[in-house]
């Protein structure tokens, strides 16, 4: 039990449904015709026990884009919940199918060493069988890398919150789970951080990956405005 679950069932301080730091009023979905050239990104929120009744696992995919000379990141998709190992790779091989040209990321926090080498195992398995059925394989785009320290996990979530407020941080329609987001988004105090926060944990962290970035955007040619000088004609 977490210090707010201890606070609420003891101290009789009840659970806030509004946190009111990512206020309701900037929430912006988008439809997926209106988003430009992508680049794709899968992260993901291992629990910090591998233990099934430990914290929900999360699965967020970010698309970036270029928008107003900067990059937009918008949420794809979300798969979340109480899962295990295995289901966890389920649901990331689930969503790396669905989104082909998407770099995965795990935390290597939580068992993420872990589950990166058995995610490449069964990503084998899953190529070997798209092999022998003539399909495409999934790409073995995975990586497994470490936070930095300096950045608490509730500092990377407020350095969401200009994003969030200008609309460069918008959400498609067709994303799953989208009511579990907007629970952990509205409900988020950093005074008083709350345990389930799995899923805006994930977006945080691809937000402030260095290596998420938004399509190469080629620079367009411009039009000389040399004129040539009148001559005498001989």
């Amino acid at each position: 039990m977490g210090n707010y679950e201890f606070s609420a069932q003891y101290l009789q301080e009840p659970l806030a449904s509004s946190g009111g730091y990512f206020e309701q009023d900037y929430f912006k979905s988008v439809f997926l015709h209106e988003l430009g050239q992508l680049n794709t990104y899968i992260f993901v929120d291992n629990a910090m026990s591998l233990k099934e009744s430990a914290d929900n696992r999360a699965v967020v995919v970010v698309g970036v884009e270029n928008y107003k000379d900067s990059a937009r990141y918008c949420v794809l998709d979300c798969f979340c919940g109480i899962w295990s190992e295995e289901d966890t790779i389920k649901h990331i091989l689930q969503a790396k199918a669905q989104y082909t040209e998407a770099k995965t990321y795990i935390e290597s926090d939580g068992g993420g060493f872990i589950l990166h080498r058995l995610l490449l195992v069964e990503l084998v398995k899953f190529n070997q069988r798209a092999k022998e059925q003539h399909k495409a394989p999934l790409n073995d785009s995975i990586f497994c890398y470490t936070p930095s320290r300096k950045v608490s996990k509730v500092e990377k979530i407020k350095a969401m919150r200009p994003y969030y407020n200008t609309g460069f941080l918008v959400f498609s329609h067709a994303c799953q789970n989208i009511e579990q987001l907007q629970k952990e988004l509205f409900s988020f105090n950093p005074d008083r951080p709350f345990k389930q926060d799995d899923c805006i944990d994930a977006l945080a962290s691809c937000i402030n990956h260095p290596e998420v970035k938004a399509p190469f955007k080629a620079l367009e040619p411009t039009r000389s405005v040399f004129k040539p000088r009148p001559s005498w004609r001989v």
